[in-house]
């Protein structure tokens, strides 16, 4: 039985996607540690091997995005992913008072 996202059901949540990958990855990491001695390095060398590809997974990744606040980058998990017009107004306020502010502080430093 392989344990990677391939099987992966793709209704899942990108928390859910994130909690069950990290999962996987603890349990390879449990048995990489437990693993110990020169006779087992080739079965070390195989899960650290699943590690890196279930870290590389492309939905992994968008799940990590989406959960930090960052738009996906493979295109999973859009339903998800942060708008930006949500923000766009408060920012816009914030740089017409910045603008104003330094307006103000050239007109101050004109010379008459």
């Amino acid at each position: 039985a392989s344990r990677t996202l391939n099987a992966m059901d793709s209704t899942l949540t990108a928390a859910e996607c994130k909690e069950h990958t990290e999962k996987l990855i603890s349990g390879f990491q449990k048995e990489i540690e437990a693993l110990v001695g020169k006779e087992h390095r080739k079965e070390r060398a195989a899960n650290g091997k699943a590690i890196f590809e279930l870290r590389a997974n492309a939905r992994y990744i968008d799940a990590c995005r989406v959960r930090r606040g960052l738009a996906p980058a493979h295109g999973f998990f859009t339903s998800e992913a942060p708008t930006s017009s949500g923000g766009g107004a408060v920012w816009g306020e914030e740089a017409a008072k910045v603008a104003e502010l330094v307006s103000q502080k050239l007109a101050d430093l004109e010379l008459p």
